[in-house]
């Protein structure tokens, strides 16, 4: 899917006018991410599960894999 600039800045405004906070990936993350097991094994699942885990936040899935990681 090949999204243009324009309106990926309209999909953001849209994200951010419906009162999600956008959170950056920093080292704080990087580092509870080096404490994880390796399941999930996609990056992206690991990325957003350290993420919540350092944040304290719910992760809604359907994935095994990373609610067991979730849950440690």
């Amino acid at each position: 899917m090949i999204v243009n600039i324009s309106e990926a800045k309209a999909h953001f405004s849209q994200i951010i006018e419906a009162g999600f906070e956008p959170i950056d990936f920093s080292g704080r993350y990087a580092l509870r991410l080096g404490t994880l097991p390796f399941h999930p094994r996609d990056p992206f699942d690991r990325m957003l599960i350290s993420q919540a885990l350092e944040r304290h936040l719910r992760v809604v899935t359907q994935d095994p894999h990373s609610s067991s990681t979730i849950a440690a």
